[in-house]
């Protein structure tokens, strides 16, 4: 094994155990309880707090696909169902860490 795969699997190591402390100091030193929704949301990479607004989608992010898996079973595979597989389908828009940061917007000048 070279140095630079020791040093990777070094460093991933020593990350997950910073992962792993964040995670357990923040859940009450119990990993395996789970965020409760009085817990701030944080995202890990900037400690930047989530907005109210989009909690709900991150918190419920799983029961929100489920109940979209059952509509599009029931609308469009079922022998009852009015609508094809290939009938344009809405994109479940949620809000999520990676698209809360606001874009920078530059104004372009011409001289």
């Amino acid at each position: 094994m070279n140095t630079t795969s020791c040093d990777f699997a070094l460093r991933t190591v020593r990350n997950a155990l910073k992962l792993r402390h964040s995670v357990k100091k923040h859940s009450g030193g119990n990993l395996l309880t789970e965020f409760t929704e009085k817990t701030p949301l944080k995202n890990l990479a900037s400690s930047a707090l989530v907005p109210e607004n989009a909690r709900e989608d991150i918190l419920q992010f799983k029961q929100k696909g489920q109940e979209r898996f059952h509509e599009f079973v029931q609308e469009r595979l079922l022998n009852t169902s009015k609508l094809s597989v290939w009938d344009p389908l809405k994109k479940l828009k949620l809000k999520t860490f990676s698209n809360l940061m606001e874009k920078p917007r530059f104004l372009w000048v011409r001289r």
